[in-house]
């Protein structure tokens, strides 16, 4: 078993015998907090610049929207679940982008990890804010984007500048140790806009809506398709990744996750026919509308394109 698959396996169990809410965080010290670093990446540079409070961003684009993406446990900037999204902006060419590391609050035990999400979301809101002030940037360009941890992490980066943020975004945000109503959670109040993406729900990833708009690819659960069923395992955290990866598809490829509005009970009952007398579609991932509010549900490919585009069961297009 591969080092990635034990920290699962036990990170997994450790949170079904003590997934009770949020445990009363320690105190990071300024040391600690100071491991938490933001970088600058940008399509018109080759490295990446770290953000600091008298930075000077090198061939930084003020016209372009700004977007800073979270990772989540046992993870960092390179992690597989980031890169693919990192990689999708920085291709199309039309955007900064900001990464979060918080690689070694992220490796700890995953209580301990889970209990640092306020206050790594107040440290890099503090990065932010330099970097907003230094390049004069306005909070209608920043959309924060975290996945598991990091999207609860990433409500908490919008919680720092009390909603003023244009959107944030949670790739199907952890569930183990949060409640329904645990206080530290992604919520609607964190930004503008806030929309979801849910594939591991009832195990790895939240099931219940958190967002102006929720997402249930394949009904949002943990057997998304193409997860071998063999290895349960493995079938976690490939349901967990998918969000990520539907999401970056989607960054290239706008409009192929056309999404029916449903009722969660509908959603949950998993039937290829639910929802498509709805009148009202929308599309999921970089593109979707603002003005959307509501639960969604779609199908997608067992392997890339994810996404049905034109060929959507529901002949939307």
């Amino acid at each position: 078993m591969s080092p990635i698959h034990r920290n699962f396996l036990i990170f997994f169990f450790f949170c079904k015998i003590k997934n009770f809410g949020a445990p009363l965080p320690p105190l990071l010290s300024d040391d600690e907090l100071g491991t938490v670093v933001l970088y600058y990446n940008s399509p018109f540079i080759t490295s990446e610049q770290i953000i600091s409070p008298n930075v000077s961003l090198v061939s930084f684009a003020p016209d372009l929207p700004t977007k800073l993406i979270i990772h989540g446990y046992i993870a960092n900037r390179f992690h597989g679940s980031i890169e693919p999204v990192k990689n999708a902006y920085l291709g199309r060419g039309d955007v900064n982008v900001l990464l979060v590391d918080w690689e070694q609050l992220a490796h700890k035990l995953y209580d301990e990890s889970r209990s640092y999400v306020r206050q790594i979301g107040s440290r890099i809101g503090n990065l932010l804010s330099h970097y907003i002030r230094n390049q004069n940037v306005s909070y209608s360009d920043i959309h924060v984007i975290g996945h598991s941890l990091g999207a609860h992490i990433a409500g908490n980066v919008g919680r720092y500048f009390n909603g003023h943020l244009r959107r944030i975004t949670g790739l199907d945000p952890a569930a183990p140790l949060f409640t329904n109503s645990s206080i530290d959670a992604i919520k609607q109040s964190d930004g503008q806009f806030v929309d979801i993406i849910h594939t591991c729900g009832y195990s790895l990833g939240e099931i219940w809506a958190r967002g102006h708009i929720d997402f249930y690819p394949n009904s949002g659960k943990f057997h998304q398709p193409g997860c071998r069923k063999d290895d349960l395992l493995q079938l976690f955290s490939c349901s967990h990744f998918r969000a990520p990866l539907f999401y970056a598809e989607s960054i290239l490829f706008p409009y192929s996750f056309t999404a029916a509005k449903c009722t969660f009970r509908e959603i949950m009952a998993d039937s290829p026919n639910k929802c498509t007398n709805s009148n009202e579609n929308v599309y999921m991932g970089d593109i979707v509308s603002m003005d959307s509010r509501g639960l969604y549900y779609l199908t997608t490919n067992e392997m890339y394109p994810f996404g049905r585009g034109n060929y959507s069961q529901y002949g939307i297009l």
